[in-house]
C-alpha cells in the first residue's frame, strides 16, 4: 500500500529546472513552480500556497489572517526539504536552516474580494535568504587572515 502524499510533493520533479541565481541577502520573487539558486549553494522553489485566510480588501475583519506558502529548499548535495512560511508573524515568517535564514517577505496577490477566489496558479511569493554562518566557498574573516600566513 502506498501512503497518501500531500499533493505539493508531487511537484518536486517539476521544480528541478534551473532558474536565475541571486546573491544572499537580495529579495527575489517566485511564481508557483518556479525555482532559483541562491548564493550558488541553495536551490529554492515555490511549491504553492497551502492556505490563504487573509482578510479580503472588501471585508472588515477582526484579524489580519494568514497565507501559508510551501517552499522547497535543497542545499546542493542534500535531499530537498519542504518548509512552510507564513505571512502572519505569530506562525513563522522565517526559518533558520543551518547556515541560512529564509524569510518570507510577502505573498501576492492580496485577496480583493470575499466572493472572488484567487487562482492558485497566480500566486507569487517574495523571499530573502541570508547567510547566518560559515558558508562553503566564502572565507570567514579569521579564515582569510589565517590563509595569509601559509
Amino acid at each position: 500500500m502506498v501512503p497518501h502524499l500531500p499533493a505539493y510533493l508531487l511537484l518536486l520533479p517539476a521544480l528541478a529546472a534551473a532558474g536565475d541565481t541571486v546573491p544572499f541577502g537580495q529579495p527575489f520573487s517566485l511564481a508557483v513552480a518556479e525555482t532559483t539558486v541562491v548564493g550558488s549553494q541553495l536551490e529554492v522553489a515555490f511549491v504553492g500556497i497551502l492556505a490563504d485566510s487573509r482578510c479580503p480588501a472588501d471585508v472588515l475583519c477582526v484579524w489580519e489572517g494568514d497565507a501559508a506558502a510551501g517552499i522547497m529548499i535543497r542545499p546542493f548535495g542534500r535531499d530537498p526539504e519542504i518548509i512552510v512560511l507564513h505571512t502572519h508573524e505569530a506562525w513563522g515568517r522565517e526559518r533558520d536552516l543551518g547556515s541560512w535564514r529564509i524569510v518570507q517577505l510577502g505573498v501576492a496577490p492580496y485577496p480583493a474580494s470575499a466572493t472572488i477566489p484567487i487562482d492558485p496558479e497566480t500566486y507569487v511569493v517574495t523571499l530573502q535568504v541570508d547567510a547566518t554562518g560559515p558558508v562553503a566557498g566564502v572565507p570567514t574573516a579569521w579564515g582569510a587572515a589565517k590563509a595569509g600566513y601559509r
